[in-house]
């Protein structure tokens, strides 16, 4: 009788042991209903945990934890429209100028992912609570070599600071790449950590950046141009570290159509192989 009542007590343990109990349920509950993102609740509940919380809540993405309030030096300014996930036309003072964001690399809109972190850069400046009035914040360098202003783009959501930026590489629609503007260094290494630990946005879609849309099942094979054919002794300069042909002997040509990736490309780009003004042709293809 008294090993069948140790036994019975032993199990009761197990229970109480593996069973969150009602109040620990509730609890749990109540701190998810601060957040109306999962992305939101991991990066401030267990950022660094490898167990999900509030996993109930749509993905969605997060403000700007570590910061109070827009930055009191970001310059106002009117949004106006997404060329791409990284790339914005705005006006400042009433006159239209090009933003190109800070650090975050979000993939060509004709390369894998390209697209979905269009529409996730849409989506979020859409749900901005002052309209179309945003905050350019500066870091070193100002402008790129295409002119575009270089900003921490900021909005407000529901009282909460937001930076574009850093939302776009936490939810995995762009990678973070150092150009040596480095004021929120820390907060875009670990934004881009978590995206890639949780294998969100582009690495869900793509498998990760840098990956062709025909190996992400997105295309079949493309007839590529012949490098060594006529006209191959002529080398285009605005790609100085590989061969392609004028436009003039070849015809407009795409990335699927020749067999180099990530090279360097300079104005006027007549292929249009650098379609976001980066400086990197067919990057992602």
């Amino acid at each position: 009788m008294r090993r069948i009542v140790a036994a019975i007590a032993v199990l009761v343990s197990l229970i109480s042991v593996s069973v969150p109990s009602p109040a620990h349920v509730a609890a749990q509950d109540a701190r998810c209903s601060q957040f109306d993102s999962w992305i939101w609740a991991q990066t401030a509940l267990a950022p660094q945990s490898s167990t999900a919380v509030c996993r109930d809540l749509p993905d969605g993405f997060a403000p700007a934890t570590w910061a109070k309030e827009i930055p009191a030096a970001a310059e106002p300014a009117e949004f106006v429209s997404m060329s791409d996930g990284d790339t914005m036309t705005v006006l400042v003072d009433g006159e239209q100028d090009t933003v190109r964001l800070y650090r975050a690399d979000a993939p060509e809109v004709s390369a894998c992912g390209g697209s979905s972190a269009t529409a996730f850069a849409a989506q979020v400046m859409a749900l901005n609570s002052e309209g179309a009035t945003i905050y350019l914040e500066s870091d070193t360098t100002k402008r790129d070599r295409y002119d575009r202003r270089l900003a921490y783009v900021w909005l407000e959501i529901d009282g909460q600071p937001y930076m574009l930026n850093e939302a776009l590489e936490r939810s995995g629609y762009a990678r973070d790449v150092d150009y040596g503007d480095r004021l929120y260094a820390s907060q875009f290494g670990e934004a881009a950590a978590f995206a890639k630990k949780w294998n969100l946005g582009v690495y869900a879609e793509c498998g990760g950046f840098d990956v062709t849309s025909a190996e992400a099942g997105g295309g079949g094979q493309v007839e590529e141009i012949d490098q060594q054919g006529p006209g191959a002794g002529q080398c285009d300069p605005s790609y100085p570290g590989v061969c392609i042909p004028p436009i003039e002997v070849t015809g407009d040509l795409d990335c699927g159509q020749i067999q180099y990736r990530r090279f360097q490309v300079i104005p006027p780009d007549p292929h249009n192989f650098d379609g976001d003004h980066e400086g990197i042709g067919c990057e992602g293809q």
